[in-house]
């Protein structure tokens, strides 16, 4: 029963990313700072500015990933990037509250008619908020 609380927070963390993927200019969120909230200007929080990455550092996350410039701190491109803007602040609730409702889920009717209330609890939380909630 709890995981469809975590389905509906699930349902509010995809409206705000898409809304602020989308209708940005539109949305509550451009009352806030722009720095933060803005994704056309908030992707570059995870970097230095303008800081090419020289690093020739072999171990930098075991060489498999090396991002282009320079991190503003350690992980900020990766497992911390929910940290630098907005965007990627919703997507990691998004994430946490979809494994959450996985982790906590058990059978309310069948698995179809669970399907179906998980459908319309997603789908009522995530229109109700793009459209209304988070919609000046």
């Amino acid at each position: 029963m709890l995981s469809l609380l975590f389905i509906f927070l699930f349902g509010i963390a995809e409206a705000a990313k898409d809304i602020l993927s989308f209708r940005y200019s539109k949305s509550i969120f451009s009352n806030y700072n722009k720095n933060f909230w803005d994704p056309q200007a908030s992707w570059i929080n995870k970097y230095k500015k303008n800081k090419l990455n020289n690093s020739t550092d072999p171990w930098y996350y075991f060489g498999l990933y090396k991002p282009r410039y320079e991190e503003k701190f350690p992980y900020s491109t990766t497992f911390l990037v929910f940290l630098t803007d907005g965007w990627h602040l919703c997507k990691g609730f998004s994430l946490l509250f979809l494994f959450l409702s996985l982790v906590l889920y058990s059978p309310l009717l069948s698995i179809w008619g669970d399907i179906w209330i998980y459908f319309i609890i997603y789908s009522m939380s995530f229109n109700l908020f793009e459209n209304k909630l988070f919609y000046k």
